[in-house]
C-alpha cells in the first residue's frame, strides 16, 4: 500500500508540475547517502510516509532526522508533510519525537487519494505552519539568574513561601 500511495502521488505532482525526487532513482555507485542529504536539504517539502512495515526502516528514520535538523538550520525548509498509511499506532523514538507535533494525513485507501492531493494543495498554497512564520522566542544568557519577568522563568512554590513572608 505504501507503493500504491507513492506512485499516486508521485503521479499527480509531476503532473502538477514539482520536482519529485524519490530516493529509488539514485544510480548504481552514487553515493547515495550524500544525495539523499543533498536532495532532502535542497526540497520544499518532504512527504515521509509512514506505515507499520516503512516506520522499521533505518533509512526513513534518517531521512525523516535529516529533514528534521535541515528545516531548523534553514528557516523552515523543507517543510514535513507526513501521510500516514493504514496506521494510527506509536512511532518509534526519536521519530515520534520529530513527527508526533505535526499534523498528518491518514491514507485508508484510493478513496482518500483526491482528498489527499487537496490537502496537499492546500499546504503547498499555504505554508504558514513553518517555523520561519511563527514569533521567535528571545532567549535569555546561559548561565546565571534567569529575570523574574523571563518567559523562561518557572515560579516555584517556594517563591510564594518568600513573598508572604516579606
Amino acid at each position: 500500500q505504501d507503493e500504491q500511495v507513492l506512485h499516486w502521488l508521485e503521479t499527480q505532482f509531476r503532473a502538477a508540475g514539482y520536482s519529485v525526487f524519490i530516493d529509488r532513482h539514485l544510480v548504481i555507485g552514487e553515493q547515495w547517502a550524500k544525495e539523499i542529504a543533498r536532495q532532502i536539504r535542497e526540497s520544499d517539502i518532504v512527504v515521509p510516509l509512514l506505515s507499520e512495515k516503512s516506520i522499521e526502516s533505518d533509512m526513513l528514520s534518517y531521512e525523516v532526522k535529516l529533514a528534521h535538523e535541515a528545516r531548523h538550520s534553514q528557516n523552515g525548509k523543507p517543510r514535513l508533510l507526513p501521510v500516514r498509511v493504514k496506521f494510527t499506532a506509536k512511532l518509534p523514538g526519536e521519530m515520534a519525537a520529530i513527527m508526533d507535533s505535526l499534523q498528518y494525513f491518514l491514507w485508508e485507501g484510493p478513496q482518500d487519494n483526491q482528498r489527499l492531493i487537496d490537502n496537499f494543495s492546500r499546504a503547498f498554497l499555504n505554508p504558514s505552519s513553518s517555523p520561519s512564520s511563527l514569533p521567535r522566542l528571545k532567549l535569555e544568557q546561559e548561565g546565571g539568574a534567569v529575570p523574574l519577568d523571563s518567559q523562561f522563568y518557572v515560579v516555584r512554590p517556594v517563591d510564594n513561601e518568600f513573598y508572604q513572608a516579606i
